[in-house]
């Protein structure tokens, strides 16, 4: 959805965020109408715990990269200790940044798909061609997979 452009060019910044904030939680609770509200707290868990899990691995490997280079400072005339410090404080609050964006990005971009959408999907999905025997050496017939 989107908000007609004449609605808010000429609006106060504070009336434009409440209307923003309203249409994001109707939009939200249209979404947990239609799976039901414990089908939609399962589904954020699952959300929040991937995001975490993969942002987690991409953090720590920063961490990693940030432990490899962090002694250059010192010719710097820095203190490596309270560089490494300070970077990895800001890299954990950007993790936290991230975790939420991506947490909601993918509660808006999830659209619940209908029983008859699943069933045309599967009727247009193409049957799996099975593979033809063949024998081993040894004379034993083996079936691929």
């Amino acid at each position: 959805r989107q908000v007609p452009q004449g609605d808010f060019r000429d609006s106060p910044p504070l009336l434009l965020k409440e209307n923003v904030i309203g249409q994001i939680k109707a939009l939200y609770q249209e979404k947990e109408a239609l799976v039901g509200a414990t089908q939609m707290r399962e589904l954020e868990r699952m959300i929040l715990l991937q995001v975490i899990d993969s942002q987690w691995k991409d953090h720590l490997l920063s961490i990693d990269h940030l432990k490899e280079g962090i002694g250059l400072r010192g010719y710097a005339q820095k203190d490596p200790l309270i560089e490494y410090k300070k970077e990895s404080y800001q890299m954990y609050e950007a993790l936290l940044n991230r975790i939420d964006e991506e947490v909601l990005r993918f509660l808006f971009l999830f659209r619940p798909v209908s029983d008859e959408e699943i069933e045309d999907w599967r009727k247009k999905k193409k049957p799996k061609l099975s593979a033809p025997a063949f024998k081993m050496p040894g004379g034993k017939h083996k079936k691929r997979r």
